[in-house]
């Protein structure tokens, strides 16, 4: 049986929403230090591997002209990621491509990754 908590309403508006915001507010930048806010499913090998496979998928595109659109391979490549916090998905994800490099289709040292967060 599926018993819901509450109606749909925009997640701005949920109980979910609020707790979180709470949660947050009260334990402030601990909330992902010792809190234990859970990072394990975005930042983990298996999906920074992932990543870097839709990455190589799109650089094959992108330099084979598949879109209509050509990558040049003699101008660098950003990356940005937004939220990157302590960095445990930029290192895995930069492994899981530095261990693709050979298969790129694109300069490896041409590629800038830049993390950001607020």
């Amino acid at each position: 049986y599926r018993y819901p908590l509450e109606d749909y309403v925009p997640l701005r508006k949920s109980q979910l929403w609020k707790l979180a915001t709470t949660f947050y507010e009260f334990h402030g930048p601990e909330s992902w230090i010792s809190k234990g806010v859970p990072n394990c499913i975005t930042s983990n090998p298996f999906i920074a591997k992932s990543y870097a496979k839709v990455l190589r998928g799109y650089l094959r595109d992108m330099t084979i002209n598949a879109t209509g659109i050509k990558l040049d391979v003699n101008e660098p490549l950003y990356i940005i990621e937004l939220g990157a916090g302590l960095g445990k998905f930029s290192f895995l994800f930069l492994n899981a491509i530095e261990k693709l490099r050979s298969t790129l289709f694109f300069p490896f040292e041409k590629i800038i990754y830049v993390m950001t967060d607020a």
